[in-house]
């Protein structure tokens, strides 16, 4: 029996399991085969783990994360949409609320809700309630660990380049950079995700780009009432 005929099996079955929990237009065939592709270059992975008893479990658990992988980028280029469209946060808004929220020295005071989690809804653009969204950093920024908290403060509100945190912390400036960014997707992840099929219902409360500029103004006209 060769390598595939002994995977096939489990191909099959975490190809149904998956395609049972999508939409019909996430082929079959199409999940099987990226299993398929997948076996191949993970073969000498999978063969190292077929010598422990039990091997089909653990192999057959990461099949089925391949396959919804597989499933949720096909499900992605039908409807038009992409996984970082989930978060109510882009990353683009978070830096830029990044930015105004570190240049107040009271930006602490900015009120939570009683639960201590955001809740602040709209589109950001001209009319947007820039206080609330910068609240929701807040009580995000407040669930983060220490260490992103402090990349998050030097690189945004002491404008620290990537290159003089790395000097101040004696780390590369590569390194700087790869911290700063793990620090920025916490804070995203911090404030809300929601489900693809919510996404595919036309979920529309995901905050729109803009510039720093224009947040800046905008904060300092309601922080000023």
């Amino acid at each position: 029996m060769t390598f595939l005929d002994e995977v096939e099996p489990l191909v099959l079955k975490a190809a149904i399991a998956t395609v049972r929990k999508w939409p019909s237009y996430v082929a079959l065939e199409d999940v099987e085969q990226e299993l398929r592709l997948w076996t191949l270059t993970k073969q000498n992975s999978i063969e190292t783990a077929m010598r422990v008893q039990g091997w089909e479990a653990k192999v057959y658990s990461t099949m089925l994360k391949v396959a919804s992988s597989a499933a949720s980028l096909e499900d992605q280029q039908t409807n038009g949409y992409s996984k970082e469209d989930t978060y109510s946060y882009s990353v683009p808004v978070l830096e830029t609320l990044l930015e105004s929220c570190f240049t107040h020295e009271d930006w602490q005071s900015f009120g939570t809700f009683g639960d201590g989690m955001p809740h602040a809804k709209g589109q950001v653009n001209e009319t947007g309630d820039v206080l609330a969204m910068l609240s929701d950093v807040k009580a995000g920024l407040a669930t983060l660990k220490a260490e992103y908290r402090e990349v998050l403060y030097y690189r945004f509100g002491l404008k620290y380049t990537h290159e003089e945190f790395g000097e101040l912390k004696g780390i590369t400036k590569g390194t700087a950079h790869q911290r700063s960014r793990r620090a920025v997707r916490a804070l995203q992840a911090a404030l809300g995700q929601v489900d693809l099929t919510e996404l595919q219902n036309g979920w529309s409360e995901r905050r729109e780009v803009f510039n720093s500029d224009r947040s800046q103004i905008l904060t300092e006209r309601q922080y000023n009432g």
